[in-house]
């Protein structure tokens, strides 16, 4: 649910920043095609 999801991503605080950019990084290495 939701409510499980929330505080999960809230006790991640800083590393949900890290965990962002290193995506950014994989999808700039190796492109996935998008609807975007």
């Amino acid at each position: 649910s939701i409510f499980g999801v929330i505080p999960n991503i809230r006790a991640k605080g800083r590393a949900s920043k890290r965990v962002t950019e290193i995506l950014d990084r994989m999808h700039k290495e190796q492109p996935i095609a998008s609807t975007d």
